[in-house]
């Protein structure tokens, strides 16, 4: 299962209009869903609730990738390590080091990588909690500069300073120790990095 979030509503529209649809499977049904605004943390929330509330499991990709032949191989095969394992709360398709000597095929990161992304009804209900509902402190003893800053920038978020929706995630999953399974070379690749994307106008990679 796949769900495409667009910055655009138009876009959307002729995003479904023209999807070239493989031999996945002999009867496969598109549902849209049409958002009347552009906020990207109240939209893709309420676009990831109606995706789980269609479906168990699924991968979430946003329409400015390109996946590889072998993302969803890789979802796949490790969703039941998604299932069975508690600190597990998504898979991702992104292995932004390029210099890592890994020797498995498999990783885990305590960072939410989202360009191309797998999870299941229940744990993209923690994911959401995480996001909107968790306790966020004002201050925090000892200092940390990490924590700090994912702590501010979640801050930020919930008073509506920012409008994004992963800095809480990431503070989140931080401090409750949950993980991001990767692999162990990058299966996404992201193009929005143009004029027309919300957030990356640059194509460079801070």
């Amino acid at each position: 299962y796949r769900l495409i979030l667009n910055d655009s509503c138009h876009s959307s529209k002729l995003l479904s209009r023209n999807l070239e649809i493989g031999p996945i499977t002999p009867a496969l049904h598109i549902k849209t869903l049409i958002l009347r605004f552009n906020n990207s943390n109240l939209a893709i929330i309420s676009a990831v609730d109606w995706f789980f509330s269609n479906e168990e499991f699924g991968i979430i990709l946003e329409d400015d990738l390109i996946i590889g032949e072998d993302f969803v191989e890789f979802v796949v095969g490790n969703r039941h390590l998604l299932d069975r394992d508690d600190e597990i709360l998504l898979i991702s398709g992104n292995q932004f080091d390029q210099y890592a000597q890994l020797e498995t095929p498999r990783n885990w990161t305590t960072y939410p990588l989202i360009w191309g992304w797998a999870t299941s009804k229940k744990k993209w209900e923690i994911m959401k909690y995480g996001i909107v509902h968790s306790r966020i402190p004002l201050f925090r003893k000892p200092f940390n500069k990490v924590e700090n800053f994912w702590r501010v920038g979640s801050l930020r978020v919930r008073s509506r300073q920012i409008d994004t929706w992963d800095i809480p995630l990431v503070y989140f999953m931080l401090q409750n120790r949950k993980l991001c399974l990767i692999p162990d070379k990058n299966l996404v690749s992201n193009l929005g990095n143009d004029r027309f994307a919300s957030h990356t106008t640059l194509d460079a990679f801070h």
